[in-house]
């Protein structure tokens, strides 16, 4: 039994970062599609906003997982 919690725990974070570029890639194409509707960007501008954009979203999950983890750990 021990062997099977040992390699679930070891897969957790391969699973956990996979699930996340899934869900910035999923984001990236949405936005790729809204900023044409949006802001009608042409070219190169349109792929240099959706990956800065991208990339602030990016930042921002793991930024707010920190300070739930911050908060429960002080007031808790």
């Amino acid at each position: 039994m021990p062997a099977e919690s040992t390699e679930s725990t070891t897969r957790a974070p391969l699973v956990e970062w996979g699930l996340f570029a899934v869900l910035i890639a999923v984001i990236a194409t949405y936005l790729y599609v809204a900023t044409r509707v949006v802001y009608e960007p042409k070219g190169w501008v349109r792929v240099l906003e959706v990956a800065v954009l991208a990339v602030v979203i990016a930042a921002a999950v793991p930024g707010y997982r920190f300070l739930i983890f911050l908060v429960t750990l002080y007031f808790t």
